[in-house]
């Protein structure tokens, strides 16, 4: 009620007063894996790659989601159970302190020991680290899939964006997608781990494939259809090259395709028309594949910044 909507300095009160306390010495039987949902994404995919790896460690794994998973977008492990959450997303967002109880009833009632969010922009992460480090005294850890994607951040969560050293310092271990993003956490005051992203066995069995030579004269464009993708800027694009190369085709995946993979086998271009990038998964796909890419400036993204673009 004091400090409302300015969370900066109430955390800065917190942290004064030592009142985020320290996660109790318990054993870890059960992870809680948060995500705003599953659908067809970079970050879904490594979530349940996450999973699935925990789950072989030995610990028991709930998947905690603010809406229902999309069952077509990925196959589900056997007996991976989930729960929904309070929304923080979208025009039923739940208020912060009613965020707050809710997710830590549902964590006490499902016994979570360890609370593991991909979450790192929600506007309600602050809350949900003092769900699990105030009232169940849990340790936690956010999986970053991004460090520098400051458009993404600017527009859609600036409050996170604007506190992330603070956030950074509440969590119990940051996960970095590499060395040099863990560096720059450090310097924030986390303490980070570099984790590569996984790479689909696909991609793994088409390492060798030599670059295309363009013999198909098909154009593949792949990724979800929102604002930072720009497919209409590869539609504007390929309008321009049908001018010059008249038996060129796109071909727009969009997330729905049961056989992507043989899509990147037959295309000889593949366009990037993303703003912003995390990591850029369909990048290092299309490599994997032997396809040469043009693309935006997307230099944030992990896997992006380190490949040459036209």
């Amino acid at each position: 009620k004091r400090f409302g909507s300015d969370v900066g300095p109430m955390i800065d009160m917190l942290d004064e007063a030592k009142f985020v306390a320290p996660s109790c010495a318990r054993p870890i039987r059960r992870i809680g894996i948060h995500y705003f949902r599953i659908s067809r994404g970079g970050v879904q995919r490594v979530m349940l790659h996450v999973a699935a790896t925990l789950r072989t460690l030995g610990y028991e794994v709930v998947l905690l989601l603010e809406e229902p998973p999309d069952v077509t977008a990925f196959e589900m492990p056997d007996g991976l159970r989930f729960v929904l959450v309070p929304r923080s997303l979208g025009g039923k967002a739940t208020p912060a302190r009613e965020r707050m109880a809710g997710m830590a009833a549902i964590l006490r009632e499902e016994k979570v020991d360890l609370f593991y969010t991909h979450a790192y922009a929600s506007p309600m992460l602050v809350w949900d680290l003092l769900a699990c480090k105030r009232i169940l005294r849990i340790p936690t850890v956010i999986h970053y899939h991004a460090a520098f994607t400051a458009p993404m951040h600017y527009r859609i969560a600036l409050q996170a964006f604007a506190l992330q050293d603070k956030i950074l310092r509440m969590a119990d271990r940051v996960i970095a997608l590499s060395e040099l993003d863990a560096a720059y956490f450090r310097t924030r005051g986390a303490v980070a781990h570099a984790l590569p992203n996984p790479m689909p066995e696909a991609c793994v069995q088409a390492l060798d494939a030599p670059l295309r030579d363009g013999r198909d004269n098909e154009i593949l464009w792949c990724g979800r259809d929102s604002w930072e993708k720009h497919p209409e800027d590869a539609k504007g694009i390929f309008t321009l090259v049908k001018k010059e190369v008249k038996n060129v085709r796109l071909v727009m995946l969009t997330g729905k395709d049961t056989d992507p993979y043989s899509s990147f086998r037959r295309a000889s271009m593949f366009l990037n028309t993303s703003e912003t990038e995390g990591f850029s998964m369909v990048s290092l796909e299309a490599l994997a594949h032997g396809v040469p890419i043009v693309s935006k400036n997307v230099n944030e993204g992990v896997f992006s910044r380190s490949i040459s673009l036209i």
